[in-house]
């Protein structure tokens, strides 16, 4: 999933997005990447040793986005080549045992 929030100042993208982001972080097979260049630690300061990779300026941003735009082709070709049409709880094992496609 990709999450992106966005709203003028003061509209509660932070509170909301802590919300969600707290959802998420309770759910297994799940690494958060994070990226606030603006607040920095501000809003996920309590949340950061949950957070697998957490951009909080710029230049790390920028970093985040690189490593995802080469992170996707990556995963798909895995899901492929062990029969996978879409991501399950199943392909977080390293060495799937049993290689199936996934339902529908």
């Amino acid at each position: 999933m990709h999450l992106l929030i966005t709203g003028m100042p003061g509209s509660g993208k932070s509170e909301g997005g802590l919300t969600d982001l707290t959802e998420i972080l309770s759910c297994r097979d799940v690494e958060v990447w994070a990226s606030d260049p603006v607040k920095a630690e501000q809003p996920l300061g309590h949340l950061l040793p949950a957070i697998g990779r957490a951009a909080l300026d710029m230049k790390s941003t920028e970093a985040v986005i690189a490593a995802i735009k080469e992170a996707i082709p990556a995963r798909t070709a895995w899901l492929a080549k062990y029969g996978y049409k879409q991501w399950v709880p199943e392909c977080a094992s390293p060495r799937p045992t049993a290689h199936r496609a996934c339902p529908t």
